[in-house]
């Protein structure tokens, strides 16, 4: 059952990544107006490589990461990340179901 999951994330992700892939590559697509409001800083780590930083914006965390040699690099890696991500989320919610303590009836 796990596995059909995450064979079903791969598939979601694949066409998601293809669709952005012509997004980017389409010069009609509009760039949004960049305005940014209550935005603030948290954290940024380089190391030498990849360089990201975490802000905030309104409501939203904004993880914006450089250093891809390419725009398809960036995709796949934030393709793999998603993947892990909803992994281990599942795996988390399993093993609590799993664990969780059963009602039983005398």
């Amino acid at each position: 059952m796990m596995k059909q999951r995450i064979l079903e994330w791969l598939k979601n992700l694949e066409a998601q990544s293809k669709n952005l892939k012509k997004k980017l590559q389409d010069p009609k697509q509009k760039k949004s107006s960049g305005l940014i409001f209550n935005s603030r800083r948290i954290a940024k780590i380089d190391d030498g490589i990849l360089s990201a930083t975490i802000d905030t914006r309104s409501k939203d965390v904004v993880i914006t990461i450089k250093g891809f040699d390419s725009v398809a690099k960036a995709i796949d890696w934030a393709t793999l990340q998603s993947i892990l991500w909803r992994t281990d989320q599942q795996t988390r919610a399993q093993l609590q179901k799993d664990l969780a303590p059963k009602d039983t009836y005398h």
